[in-house]
């Protein structure tokens, strides 16, 4: 869809929508403001984006947390005397 845009910079998402041409009559409901809208999402890190899917006028991003092996938390044996 032209009218909606995803973009990630700098550990930010930021999701930007225009407002759609006039002449656009045939549509029954529009069911947001007819106006032009931005919203930034701050992204960790540790956390990729894979898709985006817009149905039935709902926006998902599906994203994945991904700790490099040296973050992941590791047991440290005790060794102690009985």
């Amino acid at each position: 869809m032209d009218e909606l845009s995803a973009i990630l910079e700098k550990n930010v998402l930021t999701v930007s929508g225009k407002k759609p041409e006039a002449g656009n009559e045939d549509m029954i409901h529009r069911g947001i403001a007819n106006r032009s809208f931005q919203s930034q999402f701050t992204i960790g890190d540790s956390v990729q984006i894979k898709d985006a899917d817009l149905t039935d006028g709902l926006l998902t991003i599906n994203m994945d947390i991904v700790i490099p092996e040296e973050d992941k938390p590791r047991t440290i044996n005790i060794n102690g005397t009985s």
